[in-house]
């Protein structure tokens, strides 16, 4: 186990006073990039000897308890497992010691001159210790009615160095649609975003949104009509 600790400052957190799911994702992915460089599969050796990055697959979040100013946060990591193209890690959220939630996260290797995705396996050299085998994370899709609840314009400035919308930045547009900050301060009981396609500079995003038993599914599309991401969300007033 790893644990990583950040200071919550005032930039951190949204107008309820405590950080938002994204600013919550930027810190946790971070963290697990780290933990795969300790665990032996650093993004510059993954470039170097297999020519290929790491990319966000799947990102869940399930809070507990809100992360506020001034508290420091610790993302503790588990040991990382594996199944089929996939690592994934977990870990505990807390805020000044208390437990605030959980996260999981699932990551794979793309070659990225042919974009082909790289099996655990071809990369197993890499690792230091072995890792146990994991369950896969549930889909986030939904097949039931969902209408056009907005229209994003994909920014510059919201692109990470592979040159699409980094992964934080889907769960800002998701609480946005879904009504996050509408009303009353809410947790994030349960977040899910499955990441399908990049979305590039310049490009839109058409955002779906429906709801069934207490959940609200978004789906997000490019404009020839495929999927960008699915994401599934519940929140809870505080």
């Amino acid at each position: 186990m790893s644990v990583y600790r950040h200071f919550i400052q005032p930039m951190y957190i949204d107008m309820n006073a405590a950080a938002p799911p994204a600013e919550l994702a930027r810190m946790i992915i971070g963290d697990v990039l780290y933990q795969l460089d300790a665990d032996g599969a650093p993004r510059l050796r993954l470039i170097e000897e297999r020519h290929a990055v790491w990319m966000v697959d799947k990102f869940a979040l399930r809070q507990t308890g809100a992360v506020s100013w001034g508290q420091n946060f610790d993302v503790d990591i588990k040991p990382r497992r594996e199944r089929g193209v996939r690592v994934y890690y977990t870990a505990e959220l807390l805020a000044d010691g208390k437990s605030v939630g959980e996260a999981e996260i699932a990551f794979f290797a793309v070659e990225y001159s042919e974009r082909r995705i790289l099996r655990m396996s071809e990369i197993g050299d890499m690792w230091l210790a072995p890792a146990e085998t994991a369950k896969p994370m549930p889909k986030a899709m939904w097949r039931g009615e969902m209408s056009l609840a907005a229209a994003e314009h994909v920014r510059p400035s919201d692109c990470d160095t592979n040159r699409h919308l980094t992964s934080p930045k889907y769960l800002d547009l998701v609480c946005d649609v879904t009504g996050y900050w509408d009303g009353a301060p809410k947790l994030c009981e349960y977040m899910q975003i499955d990441y399908v396609s990049e979305s590039r500079p310049g490009s839109e995003l058409r955002l779906y949104a429906g709801a069934d038993s207490g959940s609200v599914y978004v789906r997000g599309e490019h404009s020839d009509g495929s999927t960008a991401f699915d994401a599934v969300c519940r929140y809870r007033e505080i």
